[in-house]
């Protein structure tokens, strides 16, 4: 044994006693319970900003997921348009036929 657990021991002890004494006087007494209500306030809005980006990260990959429904849609509609144009119709047939407007169409 090299005296290592005895002299932790003895620290541990040392700290205790320190705690006690502490813990003995009011005024010291009331600081610690204020000091352990604003860790306690600090821990709820760390755990609300973690909720909260946790959040913000599933609704970004919604969007990122939409965002891509809505180009394929895009592309589709482009698609369908060059199709029908192609074909002789006239824009403003489309129009009526896809509920898109003739200008949207020309844009396409």
């Amino acid at each position: 044994d090299d005296g290592t657990y005895a002299e932790d021991d003895i620290e541990m002890q040392r700290i205790l006693r320190r705690l006690l004494m502490a813990a003995c006087d009011a005024e010291m007494r009331i600081n610690m319970n204020v000091e352990d209500e604003y860790f306690s306030i600090i821990e709820s809005r760390d755990t609300d900003i973690m909720i909260k980006t946790r959040e913000l990260a599933e609704k970004t990959v919604l969007l990122e997921q939409k965002d891509a429904q809505l180009e394929q849609k895009d592309a589709q509609n482009r698609q369908l348009v060059k199709m029908l144009l192609n074909s002789g119709m006239l824009p403003e047939d489309i129009a009526k036929a896809t509920g898109l407007s003739v200008a949207e169409i020309e844009a396409l």
